[in-house]
């Protein structure tokens, strides 16, 4: 049996919602958020990194003099609760130094000295050549300052500093020497050990990587296949998968051991993402695993592009990637000026989305938030910087999906819906409704391709499934069985339910009389009862060339 369906319509509903976009923000800088401090010119405040307690982070001005870094407690709403800064300049070691860029990238790591307070690895990739990474031991109030010595593998090192990760069994340093490397490293009494390297040599990677693609960019770690084990996830902002600087986001699948076993691009030409990337956006310059945000049972990603365009030059955004059992891209969200429910100050150059901080459930919603640096802002004077704590909306769009249930010809559909939803059915025989469970009867047996568009204030979906119809009632005996009036007998009103289009309806008395009459509408429908005699009565119902006649009676 041949179907052919005629041009099938979502209904398009503005979304005021939809998972992944801002429910709220709070703004961070010189002028905004409970930050009472000056901010120098060109200092590029924004540079983030997180801490054990998702409730602190570290924002980095690692362009004011040789740099400085700011450990900030957030407040409920994401603004400065409490903030302790700390500056290179408070170090004599940088005294004789320029460009050092302290603070480009922090991590914690466990309590060295038994002070019961957290000490740090401060990245500062302007030091030497290879860049430099240095130890802040707590001692009450203030620091002390340890560099470290780099392992001879560190040798050939660039711009070591610029991304770390702590992941709880290892320190990720990232290089920009050649492709980019990650270097594994452990840190104990103040010394650095290299464990293993991730490179372009590596079997899964060979091949796939070029120099300045800047493979490394973003370190973070998560559990992206639900197998209980963190998984590396970085970008390569340099890649020019399409054209230059697209940039593009690595997954690497580790397991228990540490290696790898496994790894997924995801570019304008791999992992099935259809996101409109343009020269110079740096997609993966910033990149953090956010779980299982849309709730479909696989992990997603927020990525930064800070030099997206999107309303003008190198103003950035942040890409919500929700990705597919396999680490493909099943869709994505985009936030930024125009896009995403956002309507921060953001400007051109302030390059947002250049770094990346998972705020777990700040606002205890149920949904991960995130902080995004935008370096260049200029609140207060030029590129001083800032950064927003974003609360991220989880608003899910329906699936689609329904269940059918079938008798004799007659197809029973259930659908989700409620209160601003919408349904279109397809039937597959010339048949549609707009209701949310239609009762549709079929003439003849056979297969049928049942498509509905469902639509919500959260978005839109399509869905389509076949329904097997076995055996079929004779219209006449299908408009009967379907047909339903209650309660019977009945006082006051009669409901008549089932009808699947324009019905005449008469009530005859006894005698003979017509009592009442009247046109129904399909499905549900009421007659008014109330001021007729007790007794019996026989209900008429014709609709086209089909009658069917019900004994009823009034109490």
């Amino acid at each position: 049996m041949k179907h052919v369906l005629p041009f099938f319509i979502l209904l398009c509903i503005q979304a005021t919602a939809q998972t992944g976009s801002v429910a709220d923000f709070q703004k961070v800088s010189e002028f905004s958020g409970n930050f009472n401090e000056d901010l120098q010119n060109i200092g590029m405040f924004g540079y983030l990194s997180e801490t054990a307690d998702s409730s602190i982070l570290i924002s980095a001005a690692p362009f004011a003099g040789n740099g400085e870094i700011h450990i900030i407690a957030l407040d409920d709403n994401g603004a400065i609760g409490e903030i302790n800064s700390l500056r290179a300049g408070d170090f004599d070691f940088f005294d004789e130094l320029s460009d050092a860029r302290f603070g480009m990238s922090v991590i914690e790591v466990p309590d060295q000295n038994g002070d019961g307070d957290p000490d740090y690895i401060c990245g500062a990739p302007g030091v030497a050549s290879t860049g430099g990474l240095f130890y802040l031991e707590s001692n009450g109030e203030n620091f002390d300052l340890l560099e470290i010595a780099l392992p001879i593998d560190m040798e050939n090192a660039s711009e070591l500093g610029s991304f770390l990760f702590n992941d709880g069994e290892h320190i990720l340093v990232y290089s920009a020497e050649t492709t980019g490397v990650i270097y594994q490293c452990t840190f104990n009494a103040g010394n650095l050990n290299v464990m293993g390297i991730i490179d372009e040599n590596h079997p899964l990677l060979f091949g796939a990587l070029e120099n300045g693609d800047q493979f490394g960019s973003g370190l973070s770690v998560s559990d992206m296949n639900g197998d209980g084990i963190n998984d590396v996830v970085c970008g390569a902002p340099g890649d020019d998968d399409f054209n230059t600087d697209y940039g593009a986001v690595y997954i690497l699948y580790r397991n228990l051991d540490g290696g790898i076993d496994d790894v997924r691009k995801i570019s304008t030409s791999e992992g099935d993402f259809n996101g409109f990337l343009n020269t110079a956006d740096e997609f993966g310059v910033s990149v953090r695993g956010i779980g299982d945000l849309d709730q479909d049972g696989y992990a997603d990603l927020a990525v930064g592009a800070p030099g997206d365009d999107d309303g003008g030059l190198d103003i950035g955004a942040v890409w919500i990637i929700f990705l597919r059992a396999d680490g493909t891209v099943k869709n994505h969200r985009k936030i930024n000026r125009l896009q995403g429910d956002f309507d921060g100050d953001i400007q051109f150059q302030d390059r947002f989305g250049i770094r990346l901080a998972n705020l777990g459930d700040h606002n205890q919603d149920g949904t991960i938030d995130l902080a995004v640096g935008a370096v260049e802002d200029d609140d207060g004077g030029t590129n001083k910087g800032a950064f927003y704590s974003i609360f991220i909306e989880y608003c899910p769009s329906p699936s689609g999906q329904f269940n059918v249930e079938v008798e004799n010809g007659t197809a029973s559909f259930f659908a989700e819906g409620g209160d601003g939803y919408s349904h279109i059915w397809n039937f597959d025989d010339g048949g549609y409704s707009q209701e949310q469970n239609p009762v549709h009867v079929y003439e003849s047996p056979g297969t049928y391709w049942v498509c509905l568009a469902i639509n919500s204030e959260c978005g839109g979906n399509n869905y389509c499934q076949n329904v097997v119809v076995n055996t079929v009632l004779s219209v006449e005996d299908a408009f009967d069985a379907n047909t339903k009036v209650f309660p019977n007998p009945a006082f006051e009103r009669f409901t008549i339910s089932g009808l699947t289009m324009p019905t005449r309806t008469r009530l005859v008395d006894i005698t003979g009389r017509v009592v009442l009459e009247k046109t129904l509408n399909t499905n549900r429908n009421e007659l008014d009862i109330a001021h007729f005699s007790p007794g019996v009565y026989l209900l008429e119902l014709q609709a086209g060339k089909e009658k069917v006649v019900k004994r009823v009676q009034i109490q």
